[in-house]
């Protein structure tokens, strides 16, 4: 395992990638430490619709990893409100799992975890959450990165992008309800989205980074650098507010 480099080091790159000319929504780097890493992001592609967070409910985003980046480092979901503002607290766990490609739902037992993590009431705005399995995975296997809702409020909701397959790696998934605890996820009735969930960063490396380095200058790093790389992405006004799926008995 390669030691992360210190925060100065870390500037020096961001400064760097902030003025690099970007044609799509990945970057590979090397950080001053000589770690690879390559980061994904969908925001910008962003053109306003959303889709509905929901208690007992749950989002998903699956990846492959390629060969020469075996490890998840971490992904930062994006939450916005609907046309309403978002005027309570929230609660989601997150996980790391297999996910089977043939049922499209997750198997086995939890990676990573991330229990009761608190969104706080955010307004008409918005709230980054940043995920920070840093794994070493199977290239071999499908993988997803799932948030489930425990007690959600009103007018949460993630961003969706009108585009298929911008991310190449995996596909996005929902399950309006069914998910009432993690051992409820392998039966919960996931639906593909036909899009991508528009994110902040997904970034993976060819080792563990150790230290880990303290989320919110990594999460500046990542997903501030590529979006002045891919500023331009952006379009238009908010475009629709997706349905929300039929609801199933849990």
């Amino acid at each position: 395992m390669k030691a992360f480099t210190s925060l100065t080091s870390l500037l020096s790159v961001a400064f760097a990638l902030s003025s690099a000319v970007v044609a799509s929504a990945q970057i590979n780097t090397t950080l001053p430490g000589g770690e690879q890493i390559s980061t994904y992001e969908t925001l910008s592609a962003w053109e306003g619709s959303r889709s509905s967070l929901l208690t007992s409910g749950a989002i998903a985003q699956t990846f492959q990893l390629p060969s020469q980046f075996p490890a998840l480092y971490s992904m930062t979901w994006r939450f916005t409100s609907a046309n309403n503002p978002v005027s309570g607290n929230s609660v989601f766990d997150a996980y790391l799992t297999q996910w089977n490609a043939s049922t499209n739902k997750p198997t086995g037992s939890a990676l990573w975890s991330h229990t009761t993590v608190n969104i706080p009431a955010f307004g008409a705005g918005n709230h980054d959450y940043f995920a920070t399995p840093n794994l070493m995975l199977n290239p071999a296997n499908t993988y997803a990165l799932i948030i489930r809702g425990v007690n959600v409020a009103s007018n949460v909701r993630a961003p969706l992008i009108d585009e298929e397959n911008l991310f190449p790696l995996g596909a996005s998934f929902r399950a309006a309800t069914g998910a009432s605890s993690f051992s409820s996820l392998a039966t919960a009735p996931f639906q593909a989205n036909g899009f991508d969930w528009a994110f902040a960063q997904l970034t993976i490396s060819d080792s563990i980074l150790t230290p880990v380095p303290e989320a919110g200058t990594v999460a500046v790093f990542f997903a501030g650098a590529l979006v002045v790389g891919l500023g331009f992405r952006r379009r238009g006004p908010a475009k629709r507010e997706a349905a929300a799926l039929p609801a199933v008995a849990a």
